[in-house]
Protein backbone atom coordinates (compact mmCIF):
# COMPACT_ATOMS: atom_id res chain seq x y z
CA UNK A 1 0.00 0.00 0.00
CA UNK A 2 1.34 3.42 -0.97
CA UNK A 3 2.28 5.67 1.92
CA UNK A 4 1.59 9.39 2.16
CA UNK A 5 2.88 12.29 4.20
CA UNK A 6 0.78 15.24 5.33
CA UNK A 7 2.55 18.56 4.77
CA UNK A 8 1.57 22.00 6.04
CA UNK A 9 2.36 24.91 3.71
CA UNK A 10 2.23 28.38 5.27
CA UNK A 11 3.05 30.22 2.04
CA UNK A 12 1.31 30.22 -1.31
CA UNK A 13 -0.39 27.10 -2.61
CA UNK A 14 1.97 24.18 -3.16
CA UNK A 15 0.54 23.41 -6.58
CA UNK A 16 1.09 26.99 -7.67
CA UNK A 17 4.83 26.84 -7.21
CA UNK A 18 6.53 26.82 -10.66
CA UNK A 19 9.61 25.11 -9.20
CA UNK A 20 7.51 22.22 -7.97
CA UNK A 21 6.09 20.93 -11.25
CA UNK A 22 6.22 17.29 -10.12
CA UNK A 23 4.05 18.21 -7.12
CA UNK A 24 1.07 19.24 -9.23
CA UNK A 25 -0.66 15.97 -8.39
CA UNK A 26 -0.28 16.49 -4.63
CA UNK A 27 -3.65 16.13 -2.90
CA UNK A 28 -5.06 19.28 -1.30
CA UNK A 29 -6.78 18.32 1.94
CA UNK A 30 -8.01 21.56 3.48
CA UNK A 31 -7.12 24.96 4.81
CA UNK A 32 -5.56 24.70 8.24
CA UNK A 33 -3.67 26.62 10.85
CA UNK A 34 -1.05 25.74 13.38
CA UNK A 35 -1.42 25.65 17.12
CA UNK A 36 -0.34 28.99 18.71
CA UNK A 37 3.26 27.89 19.02
CA UNK A 38 4.99 29.55 16.04
CA UNK A 39 6.16 32.86 14.56
CA UNK A 40 6.19 33.92 10.93
CA UNK A 41 8.88 36.07 9.29
CA UNK A 42 9.38 37.43 5.78
CA UNK A 43 12.58 35.80 4.58
CA UNK A 44 14.88 37.32 1.95
CA UNK A 45 13.01 40.63 2.16
CA UNK A 46 9.63 39.21 1.35
CA UNK A 47 10.69 36.51 -1.08
CA UNK A 48 9.32 33.59 0.95
CA UNK A 49 7.96 32.86 4.44
CA UNK A 50 10.06 31.55 7.31
CA UNK A 51 8.33 29.82 10.21
CA UNK A 52 9.92 28.68 13.45
CA UNK A 53 8.68 27.20 16.72
CA UNK A 54 8.73 29.48 19.76
CA UNK A 55 10.67 27.90 22.60
CA UNK A 56 8.96 27.70 25.96
CA UNK A 57 10.11 30.33 28.45
CA UNK A 58 9.86 29.34 32.10
CA UNK A 59 10.41 32.99 33.12
CA UNK A 60 7.37 34.06 31.20
CA UNK A 61 8.99 37.02 29.50
CA UNK A 62 9.81 35.48 26.11
CA UNK A 63 8.05 35.85 22.75
CA UNK A 64 4.58 34.45 22.26
CA UNK A 65 3.62 32.00 19.58
CA UNK A 66 0.59 32.50 17.34
CA UNK A 67 -1.55 30.35 15.05
CA UNK A 68 -0.33 30.59 11.45
CA UNK A 69 -2.81 29.91 8.64
CA UNK A 70 -1.91 27.76 5.66
CA UNK A 71 -2.90 24.71 3.65
CA UNK A 72 -2.62 21.00 4.28
CA UNK A 73 -1.52 18.64 1.49
CA UNK A 74 -1.02 14.92 1.13
CA UNK A 75 2.13 13.87 -0.76
CA UNK A 76 3.28 10.41 -1.73
CA UNK A 77 6.75 9.56 -0.48
CA UNK A 78 8.46 10.37 -3.79
CA UNK A 79 6.84 13.80 -3.85
CA UNK A 80 7.74 14.38 -0.23
CA UNK A 81 11.36 13.38 -0.81
CA UNK A 82 11.53 15.77 -3.74
CA UNK A 83 10.03 18.63 -1.72
CA UNK A 84 12.58 18.18 1.05
CA UNK A 85 15.44 17.90 -1.45
CA UNK A 86 14.59 21.26 -3.01
CA UNK A 87 15.06 23.10 0.28
CA UNK A 88 18.51 24.32 1.34
CA UNK A 89 20.19 22.42 4.19
CA UNK A 90 19.35 25.01 6.83
CA UNK A 91 15.62 24.60 6.18
CA UNK A 92 14.48 21.36 7.72
CA UNK A 93 11.29 19.27 7.93
CA UNK A 94 9.79 18.98 11.40
CA UNK A 95 6.57 17.80 12.97
CA UNK A 96 4.30 20.68 13.96
CA UNK A 97 1.06 20.89 15.94
CA UNK A 98 -2.13 21.95 14.19
CA UNK A 99 -4.97 23.87 15.80
CA UNK A 100 -7.13 20.73 16.18
CA UNK A 101 -4.43 18.70 17.90
CA UNK A 102 -3.36 16.82 14.78
CA UNK A 103 0.20 16.91 13.46
CA UNK A 104 1.80 17.49 10.07
CA UNK A 105 5.21 18.11 8.60
CA UNK A 106 6.31 21.69 7.87
CA UNK A 107 9.57 23.17 6.60
CA UNK A 108 11.00 25.23 9.46
CA UNK A 109 13.77 27.81 9.58
CA UNK A 110 16.42 28.14 12.32
CA UNK A 111 15.64 31.18 14.47
CA UNK A 112 19.34 32.03 14.76
CA UNK A 113 19.46 32.70 11.00
CA UNK A 114 16.25 34.71 11.03
CA UNK A 115 17.75 36.89 13.76
CA UNK A 116 21.10 37.17 11.96
CA UNK A 117 19.46 38.22 8.70
CA UNK A 118 17.14 40.56 10.63
CA UNK A 119 14.11 39.39 8.67
CA UNK A 120 10.94 41.17 9.83
CA UNK A 121 8.37 39.43 12.00
CA UNK A 122 5.07 39.45 10.08
CA UNK A 123 3.07 37.27 12.46
CA UNK A 124 0.64 40.15 13.12
CA UNK A 125 -0.48 40.16 9.47
CA UNK A 126 -2.43 36.95 9.99
CA UNK A 127 -0.57 34.80 7.50
CA UNK A 128 1.63 34.97 4.43
CA UNK A 129 -1.19 35.64 1.97
CA UNK A 130 -2.38 38.66 3.97
CA UNK A 131 1.19 39.96 4.21
CA UNK A 132 1.68 39.76 0.43
CA UNK A 133 -1.71 41.38 -0.19
CA UNK A 134 -0.70 44.33 1.99
CA UNK A 135 2.11 45.21 -0.47
CA UNK A 136 4.53 46.12 2.29
CA UNK A 137 7.43 48.11 0.79
CA UNK A 138 10.77 46.35 0.82
CA UNK A 139 13.32 47.65 3.28
CA UNK A 140 16.51 48.24 1.25
CA UNK A 141 18.60 47.77 4.39
CA UNK A 142 17.45 44.15 4.58
CA UNK A 143 18.51 43.28 1.04
CA UNK A 144 21.99 41.79 0.78
CA UNK A 145 23.13 43.17 -2.57
CA UNK A 146 25.74 40.53 -3.42
CA UNK A 147 24.94 37.31 -5.27
CA UNK A 148 27.10 34.59 -3.73
CA UNK A 149 25.11 31.75 -5.31
CA UNK A 150 25.09 32.37 -9.06
CA UNK A 151 24.24 29.38 -11.19
CA UNK A 152 25.32 26.94 -8.47
CA UNK A 153 24.91 23.36 -9.62
CA UNK A 154 22.39 24.38 -12.28
CA UNK A 155 24.83 25.56 -14.94
CA UNK A 156 23.09 26.79 -18.09
CA UNK A 157 23.29 24.30 -20.93
CA UNK A 158 24.53 26.58 -23.64
CA UNK A 159 25.67 25.49 -27.06
CA UNK A 160 28.40 27.65 -28.55
CA UNK A 161 28.87 27.76 -32.35
CA UNK A 162 30.39 24.62 -33.87
CA UNK A 163 29.78 22.74 -30.61
CA UNK A 164 32.73 24.55 -29.04
CA UNK A 165 33.71 23.48 -25.56
CA UNK A 166 35.01 26.91 -24.65
CA UNK A 167 34.56 30.46 -25.92
CA UNK A 168 38.00 32.09 -25.85
CA UNK A 169 38.01 35.86 -25.90
CA UNK A 170 41.08 38.11 -26.01
CA UNK A 171 40.92 41.68 -24.74
CA UNK A 172 43.52 44.31 -25.59
CA UNK A 173 43.33 47.21 -23.15
CA UNK A 174 44.16 50.44 -24.96
CA UNK A 175 44.92 52.98 -22.22
CA UNK A 176 48.07 54.80 -23.26
CA UNK A 177 47.44 58.54 -23.40
CA UNK A 178 44.54 58.49 -20.94
CA UNK A 179 46.47 57.67 -17.75
CA UNK A 180 47.24 60.00 -14.85
CA UNK A 181 49.53 62.81 -16.00
CA UNK A 182 49.67 66.51 -15.15
CA UNK A 183 49.33 67.15 -18.91
CA UNK A 184 45.82 65.69 -18.57
CA UNK A 185 44.92 67.91 -15.63
CA UNK A 186 45.82 65.39 -12.94
CA UNK A 187 47.64 66.20 -9.70
CA UNK A 188 50.42 63.72 -10.36
CA UNK A 189 51.79 60.90 -12.48
CA UNK A 190 50.45 57.37 -13.03
CA UNK A 191 51.31 54.59 -10.57
CA UNK A 192 49.44 51.57 -11.93
CA UNK A 193 50.42 48.67 -14.22
CA UNK A 194 53.88 49.56 -15.42
CA UNK A 195 57.41 48.19 -15.25
CA UNK A 196 57.95 50.29 -12.11
CA UNK A 197 56.44 48.09 -9.40
CA UNK A 198 55.10 50.13 -6.49
CA UNK A 199 55.65 53.42 -8.31
CA UNK A 200 54.95 56.64 -6.42
CA UNK A 201 52.96 59.44 -7.97
CA UNK A 202 55.11 62.48 -8.74
CA UNK A 203 52.86 65.25 -7.49
CA UNK A 204 52.81 68.34 -9.66
CA UNK A 205 55.50 66.95 -11.96
CA UNK A 206 55.77 64.94 -15.13
CA UNK A 207 57.30 61.48 -14.68
CA UNK A 208 59.40 60.86 -17.83
CA UNK A 209 60.00 57.17 -17.09
CA UNK A 210 56.33 56.42 -16.49
CA UNK A 211 55.23 58.42 -19.51
CA UNK A 212 57.68 56.61 -21.80
CA UNK A 213 56.62 53.19 -20.48
CA UNK A 214 53.04 54.00 -21.46
CA UNK A 215 54.20 55.47 -24.76
CA UNK A 216 55.86 52.16 -25.62
CA UNK A 217 52.40 50.60 -25.53
CA UNK A 218 50.89 52.91 -28.12
CA UNK A 219 54.03 53.33 -30.28
CA UNK A 220 55.25 49.74 -30.46
CA UNK A 221 53.41 47.26 -28.26
CA UNK A 222 50.04 47.81 -29.90
CA UNK A 223 51.40 47.12 -33.37
CA UNK A 224 53.12 43.91 -32.26
CA UNK A 225 49.86 42.62 -30.80
CA UNK A 226 47.98 43.80 -33.87
CA UNK A 227 50.27 41.76 -36.14
CA UNK A 228 50.04 38.68 -33.94
CA UNK A 229 46.25 38.60 -33.94
CA UNK A 230 45.56 39.68 -37.51
CA UNK A 231 48.08 37.23 -38.97
CA UNK A 232 46.29 34.39 -37.15
CA UNK A 233 42.80 35.71 -37.90
CA UNK A 234 41.90 35.79 -34.20
CA UNK A 235 39.17 38.30 -33.29
CA UNK A 236 39.78 40.81 -30.50
CA UNK A 237 37.79 43.09 -28.23
CA UNK A 238 39.57 46.34 -27.41
CA UNK A 239 38.83 48.09 -24.14
CA UNK A 240 39.45 51.61 -25.36
CA UNK A 241 39.98 54.61 -23.11
CA UNK A 242 38.32 57.47 -25.01
CA UNK A 243 41.11 59.98 -24.36
CA UNK A 244 43.69 57.42 -25.47
CA UNK A 245 41.81 56.47 -28.64
CA UNK A 246 41.51 60.07 -29.76
CA UNK A 247 45.28 60.58 -29.47
CA UNK A 248 46.15 57.77 -31.91
CA UNK A 249 43.80 57.71 -34.93
CA UNK A 250 46.15 55.39 -36.84
CA UNK A 251 45.69 52.68 -34.20
CA UNK A 252 41.91 53.17 -34.20
CA UNK A 253 41.84 52.85 -38.00
CA UNK A 254 43.75 49.57 -37.70
CA UNK A 255 41.31 48.26 -35.07
CA UNK A 256 38.33 49.08 -37.26
CA UNK A 257 39.95 47.63 -40.39
CA UNK A 258 40.62 44.37 -38.51
CA UNK A 259 36.92 44.22 -37.55
CA UNK A 260 37.80 44.27 -33.87
CA UNK A 261 35.17 45.25 -31.36
CA UNK A 262 36.04 48.47 -29.57
CA UNK A 263 34.25 48.53 -26.22
CA UNK A 264 34.32 51.56 -23.95
CA UNK A 265 36.92 51.57 -21.20
CA UNK A 266 35.70 54.92 -19.91
CA UNK A 267 36.90 58.46 -20.54
CA UNK A 268 40.12 58.30 -18.51
CA UNK A 269 42.36 55.51 -17.19
CA UNK A 270 42.16 56.67 -13.58
CA UNK A 271 40.76 55.38 -10.28
CA UNK A 272 37.10 56.37 -9.96
CA UNK A 273 36.48 55.27 -6.36
CA UNK A 274 36.72 58.82 -4.95
CA UNK A 275 35.11 60.63 -7.89
CA UNK A 276 31.66 62.03 -7.17
CA UNK A 277 28.72 60.59 -9.05
CA UNK A 278 27.99 63.71 -11.12
CA UNK A 279 31.57 63.86 -12.38
CA UNK A 280 31.56 60.15 -13.16
CA UNK A 281 28.25 60.52 -14.99
CA UNK A 282 29.66 63.33 -17.12
CA UNK A 283 32.82 61.29 -17.81
CA UNK A 284 30.69 58.36 -19.00
CA UNK A 285 28.74 60.60 -21.37
CA UNK A 286 31.95 62.18 -22.60
CA UNK A 287 33.51 58.74 -23.15
CA UNK A 288 30.60 57.64 -25.32
CA UNK A 289 30.64 60.87 -27.36
CA UNK A 290 34.40 60.77 -28.00
CA UNK A 291 34.34 57.04 -28.69
CA UNK A 292 31.58 57.48 -31.26
CA UNK A 293 33.40 60.37 -32.90
CA UNK A 294 36.75 58.58 -33.29
CA UNK A 295 35.52 55.05 -34.14
CA UNK A 296 32.38 55.87 -36.11
CA UNK A 297 30.02 53.86 -33.89
CA UNK A 298 28.88 54.05 -30.27
CA UNK A 299 30.27 51.35 -27.97
CA UNK A 300 28.03 48.40 -27.11
CA UNK A 301 30.26 47.01 -24.37
CA UNK A 302 31.63 48.72 -21.28
CA UNK A 303 34.44 47.98 -18.84
CA UNK A 304 35.79 50.66 -16.53
CA UNK A 305 38.13 48.52 -14.43
CA UNK A 306 38.95 50.96 -11.63
CA UNK A 307 35.31 51.46 -10.67
CA UNK A 308 33.42 53.39 -8.04
CA UNK A 309 30.41 52.09 -6.15
CA UNK A 310 28.26 54.07 -8.62
CA UNK A 311 29.67 52.72 -11.88
CA UNK A 312 27.20 49.89 -12.53
CA UNK A 313 24.20 52.10 -11.69
CA UNK A 314 25.43 54.78 -14.11
CA UNK A 315 25.86 52.19 -16.87
CA UNK A 316 22.31 50.96 -16.31
CA UNK A 317 21.04 54.52 -16.21
CA UNK A 318 22.70 55.35 -19.55
CA UNK A 319 20.86 52.41 -21.08
CA UNK A 320 22.66 52.03 -24.39
CA UNK A 321 25.10 49.22 -23.60
CA UNK A 322 24.49 45.63 -24.65
CA UNK A 323 26.67 44.40 -21.78
CA UNK A 324 29.26 45.43 -19.24
CA UNK A 325 32.23 43.48 -17.91
CA UNK A 326 32.96 45.07 -14.54
CA UNK A 327 32.73 41.70 -12.81
CA UNK A 328 34.97 38.73 -12.19
CA UNK A 329 32.24 36.57 -10.65
CA UNK A 330 31.72 33.67 -13.06
CA UNK A 331 32.93 31.59 -16.00
CA UNK A 332 29.75 32.44 -17.92
CA UNK A 333 27.70 35.56 -18.62
CA UNK A 334 24.82 36.27 -16.29
CA UNK A 335 21.83 38.59 -16.05
CA UNK A 336 21.05 41.24 -13.46
CA UNK A 337 18.06 43.53 -13.08
CA UNK A 338 18.32 46.66 -15.20
CA UNK A 339 16.33 49.88 -15.16
CA UNK A 340 13.47 48.44 -17.21
CA UNK A 341 14.94 45.26 -18.71
CA UNK A 342 17.49 42.57 -17.87
CA UNK A 343 21.12 43.65 -18.14
CA UNK A 344 23.88 41.30 -19.27
CA UNK A 345 27.18 41.01 -17.43
CA UNK A 346 30.05 39.25 -19.22
CA UNK A 347 32.65 38.68 -16.50
CA UNK A 348 36.24 39.69 -17.21
CA UNK A 349 39.44 38.33 -15.65
CA UNK A 350 42.28 39.53 -13.46
CA UNK A 351 44.04 36.16 -13.29
CA UNK A 352 44.29 35.30 -17.01
CA UNK A 353 45.72 38.76 -17.38
CA UNK A 354 49.17 40.11 -18.15
CA UNK A 355 48.76 42.58 -15.30
CA UNK A 356 50.45 39.83 -13.30
CA UNK A 357 53.72 41.05 -14.79
CA UNK A 358 53.23 44.37 -12.97
CA UNK A 359 51.91 43.21 -9.59
CA UNK A 360 53.44 41.59 -6.54
CA UNK A 361 53.61 37.78 -6.68
CA UNK A 362 52.60 37.86 -10.32
CA UNK A 363 54.30 36.44 -13.40
CA UNK A 364 58.05 36.98 -13.57
CA UNK A 365 58.58 35.28 -16.90
CA UNK A 366 56.74 34.56 -20.12
CA UNK A 367 56.88 30.84 -19.32
CA UNK A 368 54.84 31.38 -16.16
CA UNK A 369 52.26 33.38 -18.09
CA UNK A 370 51.99 30.74 -20.82
CA UNK A 371 51.78 27.91 -18.30
CA UNK A 372 48.99 29.60 -16.36
CA UNK A 373 46.98 30.40 -19.49
CA UNK A 374 47.44 26.86 -20.80
CA UNK A 375 46.30 25.29 -17.52
CA UNK A 376 43.25 27.55 -17.42
CA UNK A 377 42.38 26.67 -20.99
CA UNK A 378 42.89 22.92 -20.45
CA UNK A 379 40.62 22.92 -17.41
CA UNK A 380 37.83 24.80 -19.16
CA UNK A 381 38.21 22.73 -22.32
CA UNK A 382 37.80 19.52 -20.32
CA UNK A 383 34.80 20.87 -18.40
CA UNK A 384 33.31 22.04 -21.68
CA UNK A 385 32.65 18.46 -22.74
CA UNK A 386 29.50 18.66 -20.60
CA UNK A 387 29.14 22.37 -19.72
CA UNK A 388 30.79 24.86 -22.10
CA UNK A 389 32.46 27.83 -20.42
CA UNK A 390 34.06 31.14 -21.35
CA UNK A 391 37.73 32.12 -21.02
CA UNK A 392 38.75 35.76 -21.09
CA UNK A 393 42.38 36.82 -21.48
CA UNK A 394 43.37 40.38 -20.63
CA UNK A 395 46.32 42.04 -22.40
CA UNK A 396 47.94 45.48 -22.27
CA UNK A 397 49.94 47.03 -25.08
CA UNK A 398 52.71 48.19 -22.73
CA UNK A 399 52.95 44.76 -21.01
CA UNK A 400 52.26 41.91 -23.44
CA UNK A 401 53.47 44.12 -26.25
CA UNK A 402 57.04 43.69 -24.98
CA UNK A 403 58.95 41.11 -27.05
CA UNK A 404 59.69 38.60 -24.28
CA UNK A 405 56.07 38.48 -23.19
CA UNK A 406 54.73 38.56 -26.74
CA UNK A 407 56.66 35.35 -27.44
CA UNK A 408 54.81 33.58 -24.62
CA UNK A 409 51.49 34.97 -25.84
CA UNK A 410 52.24 33.73 -29.37
CA UNK A 411 52.79 30.21 -28.02
CA UNK A 412 49.43 30.34 -26.29
CA UNK A 413 47.63 31.62 -29.40
CA UNK A 414 49.05 28.70 -31.38
CA UNK A 415 48.16 26.28 -28.58
CA UNK A 416 44.53 27.41 -28.57
CA UNK A 417 44.30 27.19 -32.35
CA UNK A 418 45.59 23.61 -32.25
CA UNK A 419 42.27 22.58 -30.66
CA UNK A 420 39.17 22.04 -32.76
CA UNK A 421 36.24 22.78 -30.47
CA UNK A 422 37.11 26.38 -29.60
CA UNK A 423 35.06 29.47 -30.38
CA UNK A 424 37.44 32.40 -30.85
CA UNK A 425 35.19 35.42 -30.63
CA UNK A 426 34.62 38.99 -29.53
CA UNK A 427 32.75 39.89 -26.37
CA UNK A 428 29.90 41.35 -28.39
CA UNK A 429 29.58 37.95 -30.10
CA UNK A 430 29.14 36.31 -26.70
CA UNK A 431 26.59 38.98 -25.79
CA UNK A 432 24.57 38.38 -28.95
CA UNK A 433 24.68 34.62 -28.35
CA UNK A 434 23.44 35.05 -24.77
CA UNK A 435 20.64 37.40 -25.83
CA UNK A 436 19.52 34.91 -28.47
CA UNK A 437 19.66 31.75 -26.37
CA UNK A 438 19.46 32.78 -22.70
CA UNK A 439 17.39 35.96 -22.46
CA UNK A 440 15.26 35.74 -19.29
CA UNK A 441 11.58 35.21 -19.96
Amino acid sequence: MEQFQRVFICGSALKGQPDHQNLQSAIFLRSAQTAPLYRLHAAANGWHPAIYEVQSDVQGDGETGISIPGELYELNMDQYAYLVSTEPPHMYPATIQLENGETAIAILYPKILIDEFNWPDISHHGGWINYKAANIPNDPKLVYPRDLVGYGQKQPQTSFPNQARVAVQFVINYEEGGENCILHGDSGSETFLSEIAGADSWKGMRHPNMESIYEYGSRSGFWRLHRMFTERGIPVTVYGIAMALMRNPEAVTAMVAANWEIASHGYRWIDYKDIDIETERSYLQRAIAIHTAVTGTRPLGFYLGRTSENTRALVLEEGGFLYDSDSYADDLPYWISGMDKPHLVIPYTLDNNDMGFATNQGFNSGDQFFSYLRDSFDTLYAEGETVPKMMSIGLHCRLSGRPGRAAALARFLDYVQSHDRVWLCKRVDIANHWYKHHLPK
